[in-house]
């Protein structure tokens, strides 16, 4: 429903002329891209519904698959470049590509995940039946309240990352020189897919923490990312200026301050993705909305004023640096150390004994629940040995 109201509201926006006139783009270049621009949003649109295919495929723990699969949308856009090239099309059609890749990608997810819950081994319930073939009879199943107060969080969450991420060019676009915006795009085509790795690579965790927020697991983890993090980022500060001559012919290479910048970024955003994957729930993803609406709210201002300041084409990264490490990496981290330390502390009271030994005070009571009492609440105790 959302994706369906988005693309009428896109397609309205587009036939008005809206971004021809936000990007103060010549007559005769208006309406290609108020076309382009519309058919992005709407194949953006579409994703939302087919993503559930890439969620169905984390849970049944299929990372492999997925980071098999997440070779597509860089594949399809590379075709799209050289056949668009090929065919001489105005450049801001090339925008396309990425987002058709992702259609594609999804696509294959859905077939996939249909695939794996054909040939799923049936499950019985105490009556013969299949467990959760049919919904029991006069349920009414969840509401459509519930499900968009639930999906919304998720989808302000993912919307915000995306255009947290892609801010940079239209800052630049409306800020900038074309030289610089070029600049920064070739810097980010060889940012993005090493991100799109590490972000498979953190999808792993989202299944097992779904399980337990075990804290032995959720620092190993942020410390494997965050490493990989730092080997993705030297190779980029090794890498990314010789290959960008290479693909451009010589022609367009970044600089040094914007290749260091988004090496950084890569850091950053690796220190992150531990707690992606981590906060998963409703109150979870709420915490992810509204990281990442705040770090957006903040980027594009602090984009706007770096580059005028002449930073040029390293504003964004750096801007990114300063709200990604601020507004998403310390709160999320401090949230995940609550929830983790939360799990920790009730496992140690359910395997605490009944009868504490001599020389233990109590302290923390909380209210339980004992089965042998009938359900009344009944007070527990955990013991802590004393200093004194």
């Amino acid at each position: 429903m959302v994706g369906v109201a988005g693309s009428v509201l896109a397609l309205a926006v587009g036939q008005a002329g809206l971004w021809s006139w936000v990007f103060g783009v010549p007559v005769e270049l208006r309406g290609q891209l108020d076309a382009a621009m519309t058919i992005s949003l709407v194949l953006f649109l579409l994703t939302l519904p087919l993503g559930l295919a890439e969620r169905v495929l984390i849970g049944q723990d299929r990372a492999d698959l997925l980071v098999l699969l997440g070779l597509v949308p860089g594949a399809v856009n590379l075709a799209f470049v050289l056949l668009a090239g090929m065919a001489g099309v105005s450049p801001m059609w090339l925008a396309l590509g990425l987002p058709i890749g992702m259609v594609v990608f999804l696509l294959l997810c859905r077939r996939a995940a249909a695939r794996s819950w054909d040939t799923a081994p049936e499950v019985f319930d105490d009556a013969g039946t299949v467990a959760g073939s049919e919904p029991p009879k006069g349920s009414a199943g969840p509401s459509m309240g519930s499900i968009l107060s639930g999906g919304l969080p998720v989808l302000i969450a993912s919307a915000g990352m995306v255009l947290l991420e892609q801010h940079g060019r239209f800052v630049l676009a409306a800020a900038a020189t074309a030289e610089q915006l070029s600049e920064y795009s070739l810097a980010l085509q060889l940012y993005m897919p090493i991100y799109s790795v590490m972000y498979m690579a953190g999808i792993v965790f989202w299944p097992r923490f779904s399980r337990s927020l075990d804290r032995g697991l959720w620092i190993r983890a942020n410390a494997a990312l965050t490493g990989l993090g730092l080997a993705a980022a030297l190779g980029y500060l090794l890498l990314a200026r010789p290959v960008s001559r290479l693909v451009s012919g010589g022609e367009l290479q970044p600089s040094w301050m914007l290749t260091a910048a988004m090496a950084i970024l890569l850091v950053a955003q690796s220190a992150h993705l531990t707690q992606i994957n981590l906060l998963t729930d409703r109150s979870g993803f709420t915490w992810q909305a509204l990281m990442s609406c705040v770090a957006l709210a903040c980027a594009v201002p602090l984009s706007v004023l770096g580059v005028h300041h002449g930073l040029g084409a390293a504003a964004p990264p750096m801007a990114m640096i300063a709200v990604v490490v601020t507004l998403q990496v310390l709160p999320g981290a401090l949230v995940a150390a609550r929830r983790t330390g939360a799990a920790v502390r009730s496992l140690g009271e359910a395997a605490a004994p009944p009868d504490a030994p001599a020389g233990l005070t109590p302290a923390n009571p909380f209210t339980n629940t004992d089965e042998d009492t009938g359900g009344d609440a009944v007070d527990v105790t955990v013991m802590t040995r004393s200093t004194r």
